[in-house]
């Protein structure tokens, strides 16, 4: 997939991303190398721009680890060991972390994350599908899934959590103060006792949407 001047006009990019795109590349470019030319250059909310309004790609990146300022990446995520980014962590499609995810700053999946270990992001956590992790899950802001979340441990949020579907945790579910646990959203009022459960040690301060089973 190609990126042009021509599109990033259609798409009204800002006009300091179009006169850096114009310094930096040839017309048109390649998609995934101006998202790393991006990040390079410090430019993340830039290439986080990029990837929501030109999409996903059906591309597969499979790495031992990654240790990087950020990281945003057009197509799939295939990580065999950690990942940790100190800035923005955005796939187009799933990432798949067999061991632990400590992002400092937003996290975003365009379909699903699952994480072998746990989850730590001082920003939203943010997946269009499922939420799942082998360990707990701590966000410093919301947390949001299209389905549903599950968690071996803890889920824990300075804001809201939020799941089209179920929310499970093998501990305890905590939103932030002021804030809600909402399950089922996706979901009829009746399908709750199938769609809409939260599971966890305690029912969860604030439940508003969802049916807590235990």
């Amino acid at each position: 997939m190609k990126i042009s001047s021509t599109a990033l006009r259609a798409k009204r990019s800002c006009a300091s991303g179009y006169r850096w795109f114009a310094r930096h590349f040839d017309n048109p470019a390649e998609y995934q190398r101006v998202l790393d030319a991006l990040v390079d250059d410090g430019r993340v909310d830039d290439a986080c721009w990029l990837l929501d309004h030109f999409g996903p790609v059906a591309a597969v990146r499979v790495v031992d680890s990654i240790s990087a300022l950020a990281l945003v990446f057009a197509g799939s995520l295939e990580v065999r060991g950690d990942l940790r980014c100190g800035a923005a962590l955005s796939a187009g499609g799933n990432a798949d972390i067999e061991h632990d995810l400590e992002v400092n700053g937003p996290v975003r999946a365009g379909k699903s994350l699952r994480v072998g270990g746990s989850i730590v992001g001082s920003d939203g956590l943010q997946v269009q599908h499922g939420l799942r992790s082998g360990g707990s899950i701590r966000s410093g802001l919301h947390i949001d899934a299209g389905w549903g979340i599950v968690a071996g441990s803890d889920i824990v949020a300075e804001g809201a959590i939020r799941a089209g579907e179920c929310v499970a945790s093998a501990g305890d579910i905590e939103a932030g103060e002021g804030h809600g646990v909402y399950a089922g959203l996706s979901a009829r009022r009746d399908a709750w006792p199938s769609s809409g459960q939260v599971r966890s040690k305690s029912p969860p301060v604030g439940l508003m949407s969802g049916l807590w089973v235990g």
